[in-house]
């Protein structure tokens, strides 16, 4: 579609077959967007700590071959304990969870965190999650001697001793990546960045109200003058 003197059309030409009152959600290139200070709230960017340094996070694994793993190894390997929110996983007698623990950063990742302090940061484009940021990520010594940089590399170095039937050893950290609550259960990481996010749309939404408020009483005291 394309919009032209404040009406929206087909690209191809014509009016747009859809019923009154009908919905949609709308994607526009930031760049076709005319400055002004609502576009500023969607654009603007901010890297939020949701998880403290020394959080413990456990990872799911896919143990399907056995033969390979140490039993010095396999004593980390956590069972299925029925305190994981069902919605979100449905278990298999082949998962199995590993702690580790989000320990202090290295002097790169301090800089690039700009945090002497470990944990986990959500990078944040208007309502939009735009990438994570990790300091170091401990592992048990019989798995990785070295703290893992990131999430992702924990995943990758995790699933190459434990899942060595798979072609590839990546994988989303919001999905396989579990972070505890106060009440002891545990949840995907993809929980803890929707609840941001929605958290982040009411401010965005409250504010873009007070700027249309702003903007009629602005307009009413302009009438009222002329």
């Amino acid at each position: 579609m394309m919009y032209i003197e404040g009406q929206w059309v087909l690209e191809c030409g014509g009016d747009l077959p859809v019923n009154h009152g009908a919905s949609w959600e709308l994607l526009l290139e930031a760049a076709s967007i005319e400055s002004s200070p609502a576009k500023d709230l969607f654009l603007q960017e901010e890297r939020v700590r949701i998880l403290p340094e020394g959080s413990a996070l456990r990872i799911l694994m896919d143990v399907r071959d056995w033969s390979s793993i140490s039993d010095e190894q396999v004593k980390y390997l956590l069972h299925w304990e029925g305190a994981y929110p069902r919605p979100f996983l449905h278990p298999s007698p082949d998962h199995r969870f590993v702690e580790v623990h989000l320990s202090s950063p290295s002097p790169h990742q301090s800089t690039f965190l700009s945090s002497d302090r470990g944990g986990l940061w959500l990078r944040v484009q208007g309502v939009s999650a735009i990438g994570l940021g990790c300091s170091g990520v401990t592992l048990p010594a019989c798995l990785s001697a070295r703290p893992a940089q990131s999430l992702n590399h924990a995943y990758t170095v995790l699933s190459e001793i434990f899942e060595p039937w798979r072609t590839s050893h990546t994988g989303s950290v919001y999905r396989h990546v579990f972070y505890r609550e106060a009440d002891g259960s545990w949840h995907p990481l993809r929980l803890l960045r929707d609840s941001y996010l929605s958290e982040k749309s009411h401010q965005i939404a409250h504010e873009l109200w007070q700027q249309m408020l702003h903007r009629s009483a602005k307009d009413i005291t302009n009438n009222d003058r002329a």
